[in-house]
């Protein structure tokens, strides 16, 4: 009994397929259809309160464009969960709940770390890290400079583009 070329070809194509779907998936890559945000995967910082989409409308977008304006177009947000610190709040110790889960839990490295300048006065501190490698995608972290009226402290987990 003979077998066919054609289907030896077919069944190569198809291990290749299986082959590629698996190494994208392991080193962090995407589909079209995937449209999950990774900061959902980010779990609430125990001192935080979630706050909802008509909630400091004003003070989100100041944060937003500060961030933006500072990088000068090499990031821009393309996804935001935004939060109230409670005061007296801590950038530290925001930061480092942050940067241990995703570093130990979701194997991101540290991109970019920038602390708000008196010149720009929107943010405290920025962090962003790199989760993936072939098509890495990148997630931060940053606190507003100016307290809310209460005292406490707007923060937000980014889903931020390199452009």
């Amino acid at each position: 009994m003979t077998r066919s070329p054609l289907l030896f070809c077919r069944k190569i194509f198809f291990c290749q397929s299986i082959a590629i779907a698996l190494l994208l998936s392991a080193a962090g890559c995407t589909t079209a259809k995937d449209t999950t945000m990774l900061i959902d995967e980010i779990p609430l910082f125990s001192a935080g309160n979630p706050i909802g989409e008509g909630q400091y409308t004003e003070q989100k977008t100041a944060l937003i464009q500060a961030l933006e304006q500072h990088w000068q177009g090499k990031y821009r947000v393309v996804g935001q969960r935004f939060f109230v610190y409670p005061a007296p709040a801590k950038w530290v110790i925001l930061d480092k709940f942050v940067s241990n889960h995703v570093q130990d839990k979701m194997g991101g490295s540290p991109e970019y770390d920038e602390h708000g300048e008196p010149d720009i006065p929107g943010f405290t501190a920025v962090d962003v890290w790199k989760v993936g490698t072939l098509r890495p995608r990148y997630i931060g972290v940053t606190m507003a400079y100016q307290p809310l009226p209460d005292g406490s402290v707007l923060y937000a987990y980014l889903e931020v583009e390199k452009l």
